[in-house]
């Protein structure tokens, strides 16, 4: 049901987060990164179950808190832009650990909303 009404609120949603006249400063995901989290979600419909690599959601963790950091130090919320099938469960899973940061999907967001992307995030290894 919330995936079905979540898009209908979207102007609600965003305007709670900023003024609907101003450019929407967000990140989103490497698209190689947000593939493999739909088919981690794909995977746990079947499976019952949820399992992402702990190495893996970590990497996330601290790529998006450093990322959600940068863009409230320039005194815009941080805000996360992924597709539809990966945001209730990526919001669930960031929600403790990063409180401030909204996740929205693509769908959420209103067709004049003016939108600038300032991040990607990845969860690349460290070298």
């Amino acid at each position: 049901m919330t995936a079905l009404v979540r898009p209908k609120l979207g102007r609600l949603i965003v305007q709670s987060l900023v003024d609907l006249s101003q450019e929407m400063q967000v990140m989103t995901l490497n698209p190689e990164l947000e593939q493999m989290l739909h088919n981690v979600v794909q995977q746990s419909h079947q499976n019952k179950g949820l399992a992402i690599d702990p190495g893996l959601a970590e990497r996330l963790f601290k790529s998006v808190r450093k990322e959600a950091q940068q863009i409230e130090d320039t005194g815009n919320p941080a805000i996360l832009v992924v597709s539809p099938s990966v945001r209730p469960w990526l919001a669930s899973l960031m929600r403790p650990r990063i409180p401030d940061l909204t996740v929205l999907s693509y769908t959420e967001i209103p067709e004049d909303q003016a939108v600038n992307v300032v991040a990607t995030v990845s969860a690349e290894p460290q070298a």
